[in-house]
């Protein structure tokens, strides 16, 4: 009899089993199906607070495999939380706040770093590397990376009167634009996370890094049309992606060909408010100091196929540089390429170094921004990394999930 209870209850499970899978949502198994792609380095789900369980008082998770930066001081690091409410998939999202009132908003603003690849062995698990860990294991010339992720703003993010610049007259900021992310270079084998050897920015850069490089996705003119530009620092600082239009004005999405201002920007692609955006990069090393790094960046809205907005690649059919004087002589000539900076913080002047790409920078940071007046939102979540090509979300059909066996299912 009880053999017959084991076999009954076995094919009981067994039979609820796809009941079990389908309690995942479609948005989780797409995502899942996502990170499973070729070529997938890591995907970082945001469904834990795990991601964001800094270790330093100051520092934060500064010097580590993944985690929030230094950014301000300790008691602004609730601003940045683990949102299980408000999420495109899976338990939740990661979510900062800019509080209305509050002066210097940008202190401790959400700066969520991630190298390209984890800790040996990690998987895609939240562990952070021991130091005699890092590798190195980053972009060389002619290597590439996608990193796509999903954002979505609440209205009061994207409203220019809404973000004052406290050191200008209390006028909103000129040029308003909330950054999005940014490419930086990866710690170095001697970065040190904390103790008698703390994290310092020649051994693990930061954001704008002290050596000037930089690729930086960011919304802009005011409009938070979006756009993106190249180094903070050194000779040819913050270059801009842009060609001329058709009718002769500056174009800022150079794949979007009513995107001019000319124009006014009617054309451009947008941040938009209360839905869950996905973007998309592609980058190719080139060399450090020289016009022939390439870059793509793409943007969707929720449900919507990704959209083509930058190309600047050597045989692209657009210019990518907005200096019309073809200094950008890469492989296509003519300012098709880009150029990423290693400079010395000091003179400008270029440098070598151990340094390469390797890592990606998720944040709101608000250049010139003093205080909001009303609390202003931003969520991001389904971060993936991979040397090949991403699918779009919902692009995917899916893993096939097929029914295991229960553990105590026995035969007679």
């Amino acid at each position: 009899m009880a053999g017959l209870m084991i076999v009954l209850v076995g094919s009981l499970l067994t039979l609820l089993a796809p009941v079990f899978a389908l309690a995942q949502s479609p948005a989780d198994l797409d995502f899942q199906a996502r990170c499973h792609g070729p070529g997938v380095l890591r995907c970082v789900d945001f469904d834990t607070t795990a991601w964001i369980n800094y270790e330093q008082s100051t520092n934060r998770d500064w010097g580590k495999n993944y985690g929030l930066q230094f950014g301000g001081p300790l008691s602004n690091g609730s601003r940045t939380t683990i949102d299980t409410t408000i999420k495109a998939s899976g338990a939740g999202s990661i979510k900062h706040v800019f509080p209305a009132g509050v002066t210097s908003v940008n202190d401790g603003v959400m700066d969520f770093v991630a190298h390209f690849t984890p800790c040996p062995g990690a998987g895609n698990n939240p562990t952070n590397c021991f130091a005699n860990q890092y590798t190195n294991q980053n972009l060389q010339t002619g290597d590439q990376i996608f990193i796509q992720w999903r954002a979505r703003y609440s209205p009061e993010m994207l409203v220019q009167s809404n973000w004052i610049d406290d050191n200008h007259g209390g006028l909103p900021i000129d040029d308003f634009g909330n950054k999005m992310g940014s490419l930086g270079l990866a710690d170095l084998p001697t970065c040190r996370d904390g103790g008698a050897a703390p994290a310092d920015s020649h051994n693990c850069p930061t954001m704008c890094s002290a050596q000037g490089m930089e690729v930086v996705m960011t919304g802009g003119k005011n409009i938070d049309m979006i756009l993106a530009y190249s180094n903070c620092a050194g000779i040819e600082g913050f270059r801009g992606f842009s060609s001329v239009s058709g009718t002769g004005g500056w174009n800022y999405e150079n794949q979007i060909s009513t995107c001019d201002n000319n124009s006014g920007y009617t054309g451009c692609r947008k941040y938009v408010a209360n839905e869950w955006l996905t973007f998309k990069v592609w980058f190719k090393m080139g060399t450090f100091n020289q016009y022939d790094s390439e870059f793509r960046f793409w943007m969707g809205r929720q449900g919507q196929p990704l959209e083509l907005l930058v190309d600047c690649r050597a045989n692209g059919p657009s210019r990518c540089d907005n200096d019309f004087s073809n200094k950008g002589q890469g492989p296509g000539g003519g300012g098709k390429t880009i150029r990423v900076n290693l400079t010395d913080e000091n003179t400008g002047q270029p440098i070598t170094g151990p340094y390469r790409v390797g890592k990606i920078h998720l944040t709101p940071y608000t250049t010139n921004a003093g205080h909001v007046i009303q609390t202003a939102t931003v969520w991001y979540d389904e971060l993936i990394i991979s040397t090949q090509d991403i699918a779009d979300p919902g692009a995917s059909t899916g893993p096939v999930i097929r029914p295991m066996a229960p553990a105590n299912l026995r035969v007679q």
